[in-house]
């Protein structure tokens, strides 16, 4: 093989070499940028997402707190006998669970975690509804 045959090939030799490192390592580049980005990107969505749901959080609360202030789910919760108070908020409870759509339900529940109002009418009085509340966190 000639000198310049040997030259040929090992500067084609280094060329490939050259163009594969800087191929590689613009590719290592941009794989790590990618991530980067999906990362940053998935913690801007879980920031939104934890605002969007405090946000609906105190929404939520601000509505049972004006909940409390209407008559018949304060006569209720003071008289739970009164079946036409009962089934007025009971009605009332249905209501804001099919149109709202956010609640699975929506339960009126005395100190002894008896059921007393519900947008489900078939639990006022469960024994076992109030058995599984009472021992609930938050109830106690």
């Amino acid at each position: 093989m000639s000198l310049r045959t040997k030259l040929l090939v090992s500067l084609a030799l280094v060329v490939i070499l050259g163009i594969s490192l800087a191929s590689g390592a613009v590719y290592q580049f941009a794989r790590d940028e990618l991530e980067a980005s999906k990362r940053r990107h998935l913690a801007q969505e879980a920031e939104m997402l934890a605002r969007q749901t405090e946000a609906w959080l105190q929404i939520s609360k601000s509505n049972v707190a004006l909940w409390t202030d209407l008559p018949s789910v304060r006569e209720v919760a003071l008289k739970p006998g009164n079946s036409a108070s009962v089934a007025e908020v009971c009605d009332f409870f249905r209501r804001i669970v099919e149109i709202g759509g956010v609640y699975q339900n929506v339960n009126l529940m005395g100190l002894d975690a008896a059921c007393l109002a519900s947008s489900v009418p078939s639990r006022i009085g469960l024994k076992r509804m109030q058995q599984v509340v009472a021992t609930r966190w938050y109830f106690k």
